[in-house]
Formats: C-alpha cells, sequence, structure tokens
C-alpha cells in the first residue's frame, strides 16, 4: 500500500472530532477531484463499522485501522505508531489537526522521519507538483507563504479553516493491522484514569465564542454571559488576565500563550485589545466587540464595534437574540 496522504484521524468515544471531519472530507474531495491518494489513519479504542462508514462519507477510500483497548493515548504511542505507519505506506504528505494532542506527537513524528514540520496551517493549495500552505507568524501579524515541491513533510491543520466538503460516499477498504504491528513507544503506564465530566466542546473547534475580558468585574457575573453563549450556541473563551483570577478553564484561553482559534463570529466583551489576544482571535471570519472605551485597542479588529457598557448590552443582546431564535424556530 502507498498513499500520497496520510490523515491522522482524531476521534471521541468512537465518534468523529469536527477538525477530523474538515481535514478527511477536504482530502476526500482533492482525492476525487485530483487522483490525490489518501489514507485515513484511525486508531485507539471504542472503534466500530459505524466509525469506518463515517469516513467514507466523507470521501475516504483507504482506512488503516489499529484497534487496541488498552491503548493510551500517549504522544509517544502516537508518534510511534504513525512512524511506524509512514515507513510502510511512505505518503508525500502527513497531516493531523493542530490540537494539544498532535502538538505532543507531531514533533516526534517529524523528528523520527527527519522530515520538515509546519504547524498551525489556516489555507493549502495541494496540486501536483507543488504543495502551497499558508500560516500566520510573529502573533499573527505577518503570513507565511510555504512550497513543498517533492519533500516528505508533516504539517498540521487548524481547526475550522478548511470547511466541510459534500463528498461522494464510498464504503471504505479497511486495512486492520494486528495488535503490536506497529511500533509502540510507551514512555509511562497508567496507573487509572480519571474521566472528568462533559463540558464545554474544545474552544478551538467553536463556530460561535464568546470571549472575556477584564471589563468582567466578578465571576458571579459569568451567569450572563452564560446565558448569552447558550442563546447562541456558543463557547465561552476569554483573555489570560480572566484565566489568571480563575474565571474560566486555561484550557479556554485565547492568544499566543493560549489557543488559536478561528470561529465563525466572535463576541468579544470587555476586552481592551493586547496583541497577544488579538494573535489568537484573528481568523474569526465575524469579529463584535463590546467595550465602554472608545478608544479601545480591539476595536481595529473588529469587525463590527458597539461602544458601551458590558453590563448594560449583555441583557439587551441575549433577550433579542432570543426572540429572533423562536422566530426562525
Amino acid at each position: 500500500m502507498s498513499c500520497d496522504v496520510l490523515v491522522v484521524v482524531e476521534h471521541n468515544e468512537g465518534r468523529l472530532k469536527n477538525v477530523s471531519i474538515e481535514l478527511l472530507s477536504y482530502f476526500g474531495r482533492l482525492g476525487k477531484d485530483n487522483g490525490v491518494k489518501v489514507v485515513a489513519f484511525v486508531f485507539g479504542d471504542q472503534i466500530s463499522e459505524k466509525l469506518y462508514c463515517d469516513i467514507g462519507k466523507l470521501g475516504i477510500l483507504q482506512i488503516v485501522s489499529y484497534v487496541d483497548n488498552d491503548l493510551d493515548m500517549q504522544p509517544g504511542l502516537i508518534a510511534g505508531m504513525t512512524v511506524g505507519l509512514a515507513k510502510k505506506i511512505k505518503p508525500k504528505l502527513i497531516v493531523m489537526a493542530n490540537t494539544v494532542r498532535s502538538r505532543d506527537s507531531a514533533p516526534l513524528i517529524a523528528q523520527d522521519l527527519d522530515i520538515e514540520m509546519y504547524s498551525d496551517i489556516i489555507d493549502i493549495d495541494y496540486k501536483k507538483t507543488v504543495i502551497n500552505l499558508t500560516r500566520l507568524i510573529y502573533g499573527g501579524k505577518a503570513i507565511e507563504k510555504i512550497k513543498l515541491l517533492n519533500q516528505q513533510a508533516l504539517i498540521t491543520i487548524r481547526p475550522n479553516v478548511l470547511g466541510n466538503h459534500e463528498n461522494e460516499a464510498f464504503i471504505p477498504k479497511i486495512t486492520r493491522l494486528k495488535i503490536n504491528e506497529l511500533p509502540i513507544n510507551q514512555t509511562y503506564i497508567t496507573k487509572a484514569k480519571i474521566t472528568k465530566e462533559k463540558a464545554q466542546k474544545p474552544i478551538n473547534e467553536a463556530e460561535v465564542i464568546i470571549a472575556i475580558g477584564r471589563g468582567l468585574r466578578r465571576v458571579d457575573d459569568l451567569n450572563m454571559v452564560n446565558d448569552l453563549a447558550r442563546v447562541v450556541d456558543g463557547v465561552i473563551g476569554s483573555t489570560r488576565p480572566v484565566v489568571d483570577m480563575g474565571f474560566v478553564r486555561r484550557s479556554h484561553q485565547i492568544g499566543q500563550s493560549g489557543r488559536s482559534v478561528s470561529p465563525r463570529l466572535a463576541i468579544l466583551l470587555g476586552i481592551s485589545g493586547q496583541i497577544q489576544f488579538v494573535a489568537g482571535i484573528s481568523k474569526a471570519k465575524t469579529i463584535i466587540a463590546i467595550n465602554k472605551d472608545a478608544k479601545a485597542t480591539i476595536f481595529k479588529s473588529a469587525d463590527y464595534g458597539i461602544v458601551g457598557d458590558i453590563y448594560a448590552i449583555i441583557p439587551i443582546l441575549t433577550r433579542e437574540l432570543r426572540k429572533l431564535k423562536l422566530q426562525n424556530r
């Protein structure tokens, strides 16, 4: 078996992550239109025939599966399996989602294969003779254009930038690898697993984000922000100072020291607009900023701005959006 593109699939308990749906639908379309041979690599536990069907519906013809119910998702394990498979099928391009998991394992894969790696890609133009990549650098202040000619490379792609593509559904050919058929580099032993309650979806997969800054004075005031988030089906994010105050989990911090996000809509509440935060939100399709300071820097990055007190505006905005939502049912 050989291929042009190897897509490393991420799933939660047998359900495809949104970002993996993006990657698979994009490369599934590429396979049909450009004749690119794509293989999806799925591994872990709770892998079912439904998961294979879901991947086939995205236009993927070939799946390599490694099922192990006792497999821990350690970076070394993921890297070892991916490297072992890549040496077998020799893809020109290895594609992963830019997630916490890949940030740990992707550099190990690139190092072991001795290939180039480019992270947090926001656009890709795949042609037969050249692959053009785009990503933001210097805190989102500059755009880097990368050309891949004949060299093998690994890339990670930011969620919510490729979109979902309608493809012809296929019944994929599944190659099931046996336990211990791929090299396993286990760096530690898990004695016990503690499962946390299912909360909001990962912020880098959210289509709508409500981000809060220091304009929110008390943690109890998150109630009104939660009301707005529920109306728009949004996920709450924040600047670093808000995380440091303990209002929001660090996994929902946006910016250079947090997550880079690219939602369809971002509503920014009481955020001044420091460059560190703007670097993480700059790829949002539409930004609405609300701040009582008319000279706040955040308005330079916003598509729409409202000058006013968030404590007065949020309840009004929530009420009016709820009305619209009820009318459109």
